[in-house]
């Protein structure tokens, strides 16, 4: 996966939200994070089959649960390394802060695959095209991640240490 040399890649340890990696935009800070970019894996149930649909609704639901303010601007399908995909753009507030992120969702192989961009409202025009970078360059890879709930943490900004 590509990204702008300015950011810095993390790997974080293993941890309840699926998230295999993540990149800090420049000037961020590991230990307080506001705008970043998370690459989350989550394995799916093979029966019932979850369908790329269903697991986007699931998505905006629980979206929906965690933040009473949650506000869709656009949703749309996109590609996805080779796969069918949903692009989904939301505003959001945590705390005293207004959030405009972006997600794109892939399922591939019993694995759901999201790329979100967690920015401040006004930082989201400067980072929405380094989270397409991301998406773009995006390949599969055999990453692991096992936790109940489909679609439960996905889009919810990580929590700061």
């Amino acid at each position: 996966m590509k990204y702008p040399t300015n950011w810095i890649m993390q790997e974080p340890d293993p941890n309840d939200m699926h998230i295999v990696v993540g990149f800090l935009a420049p000037g961020e800070d590991m230990k307080s994070q506001i705008n970043y970019v998370m690459v989350q894996v989550e394995d799916l149930p093979s029966k019932p089959a979850v369908t790329l649909d269903q697991y986007a609704q699931a998505v905006m639901i629980n979206l929906k649960k965690a933040y009473t303010d949650y506000q869709i601007i656009s949703a749309k399908n996109r590609d996805i390394s080779g796969q069918p995909g949903k692009e989904l753009s939301y505003n959001m507030t945590s705390g005293q802060s207004s959030y405009h992120n972006f997600l794109a969702i892939t399922l591939k192989d019993n694995k759901a695959y999201t790329i979100t961009l967690i920015s401040l409202s006004d930082k989201y025009p400067q980072l929405d095209s380094a989270a397409n970078i991301r998406i773009n360059s995006f390949e599969f890879a055999n990453l692991q991640a096992s936790i109940p709930g489909i679609g439960s943490m996905v889009g919810i900004p990580a929590p700061t240490h």
